[in-house]
């Protein structure tokens, strides 16, 4: 019978290593607790990071995509869908060029071959559209990974904003060289900036301008408080417009059109005034030249017009002498009507010469005088001082008293002129010093009591009637056997010949 096996005696281990060994192994389980807690942080932390790498790259302020070698896109953020206006899944593998505007296509093909073919960083802009087909501006940046060679990485910016703002600016930098002056102004006019034009026109430079104010350029033929009410009304209105004297470097005083307009901020406060300046001389003189060619023409055509009424009241006259020859009874009321009309026809003949529409007092009466002489076949005598100083008639009052002379001398011929065999007439200073006195002087006798006429408005009547209302008289007086009636004027109807 076989023996029976025996068994293995191991030894008890000792109490502290056991307790040992428990430590050991607590300490690795805190170890590994910790190692996992670390990775889980780690993990954390790492999904953390690439959310805000997607986050900042699909709402990154520019756009981004990946563009392969045939020009379709193969990675788009948010922001550059948002650009194009569609959707980023149905963006992906289409070709970039379907949302590039004609006119630029050319351009966008050759910047992808010159992507491709190098490293260097390289950028472009292109007129862009969207599906709904409005369009934008944009600049393009890109660089191709030296790793990749048949991709190429592309921003997108939307540059519509800044380059209308760069027009803008293009568009007042060349407004502000125009040809009229533009000074720019602090709130205390202190000048800042000044144009081209402003400097020839008055000739400072800029360097001689900056620090100063516009007081530097003000005329003294303009009061200093009118150009404190132009800075007044600018600041209280926001602009004022009209013209004043201003000066030039060199002294000389020069008229200006000026528009100084208040530049405001927010707030309605002035931070800074603008001034436009145009030099107004060539047109001042230009303006003076057209009123003396307009006021020559002028006188011409009235002169023509005087000379022709003058030439149809003689027409008329001779027509009323050819009937008085066949009719000679009818004579003497014909030459009344004649003397009338040649009163007249003398002063368009006067204003027909003259260089203006006035005419002098003393011109008038001869002339009359000539007329009245020739028509009656009486001598018409007129005296008038060696000094004198010509009067003139008020253009509207010249009628009616060449109408008045007219008929006082053909009185003084008819009641006594013939008789005696002429009349005198003198023109004489009157008692106030601007007043004239013409005097008409025929042989004859006043009626003791007047009669009435028979015709209406002839002789006294008519001259009653045609009398102005101020500034003339008239007096009838007996002297032996002769009758003077004298005929005083003075201002309004008549003024001193300044010319």
């Amino acid at each position: 019978m076989a023996a029976e096996a025996q068994p293995t005696c191991v030894p008890p281990l000792p109490a502290h290593s056991v307790e040992q060994l428990l430590h050991e192994l607590q300490t690795h389980q805190i170890e590994l607790q910790t190692q996992n807690e670390e990775l889980r942080r780690a993990h954390l932390a790492l999904q953390e990071s690439r959310d805000r790498y997607v986050d900042l790259y699909d709402f990154a302020p520019v756009g981004y995509l990946t563009v392969t070698g045939e020009g379709k896109i193969a990675e788009i953020n948010v922001t550059c869908a948002t650009l194009l206006g569609e959707d980023r899944k149905k963006l992906l593998r289409r070709h970039f060029a379907s949302h590039v505007m004609p006119e630029d296509g050319d351009r966008w093909h050759l910047f992808l071959r010159s992507a491709l073919g190098q490293h260097e960083r390289l950028s472009c802009e292109l007129a862009m559209r969207r599906d709904d087909g409005s369009s934008f501006q944009a600049r393009l940046d890109c660089l191709r990974p030296e790793f990749e060679a048949t991709v190429v990485r592309i921003t997108v910016t939307d540059i519509t904003e800044s380059k209308h703002a760069d027009a803008q600016l293009r568009i007042a930098a060349i407004a502000f060289e125009c040809q009229e002056g533009i000074v720019v102004m602090d709130a205390n006019s202190k000048i800042l900036r000044v144009n081209k034009a402003f400097k020839l026109m008055t000739g400072y430079s800029q360097r001689d301008l900056e620090g100063q104010t516009t007081a530097l350029l003000r005329s003294d033929l303009q009061a200093p408080s009118f150009y404190e009410e132009v800075l007044s009304e600018t600041r209280r209105t926001g602009a004022w417009h009209g013209d004043m004297w201003q000066r030039r470097k060199n002294g000389e005083d020069y008229p200006a059109r000026v528009t100084c307009t208040a530049v405001m901020n927010e707030k309605g406060e002035v931070t800074h005034h603008v001034g436009n300046f145009t030099d107004t001389t060539s047109s001042q003189l230009q303006e003076q030249q057209r009123l003396r060619n307009e006021a020559t023409h002028r006188n011409l055509l009235v002169r023509e017009v005087h000379h022709r009424i003058k030439n149809n009241l003689q027409g008329i006259s001779g027509l009323l002498r050819q009937f008085a020859q066949k009719h000679p009874t009818t004579a003497e009321p014909i030459n009344q009507a004649i003397s009338h009309l040649q009163g007249i026809s003398v002063i368009h003949g006067l204003q027909g010469r003259a260089i203006t529409s006035s005419v002098r007092l003393c011109e008038l009466t001869g002339a009359i005088a000539d007329e009245v002489q020739n028509l009656w076949q009486t001598a018409a005598i007129v005296d008038i001082p060696p000094v004198w100083i010509p009067r003139v008639i008020a253009e509207k009052e010249s009628v009616p008293l060449a109408l008045i002379i007219n008929e006082l001398i053909v009185n003084a011929v008819k009641h006594g002129g013939k008789t005696q065999g002429h009349v005198s007439i003198t023109l004489r200073k009157g008692a106030k010093p601007d007043a004239v006195q013409i005097n008409i002087i025929n042989a004859g006798q006043l009626p003791i009591e007047a009669g009435q006429p028979n015709t209406p408005y002839s002789g006294l009547q008519l001259i009653a009637a045609l009398m102005p209302r101020h500034g003339a008289s008239i007096v009838r007086e007996q002297h032996g056997d002769r009758v003077i009636t004298s005929l005083t004027l003075e201002p309004p109807v008549i003024s001193l010949d300044l010319k």
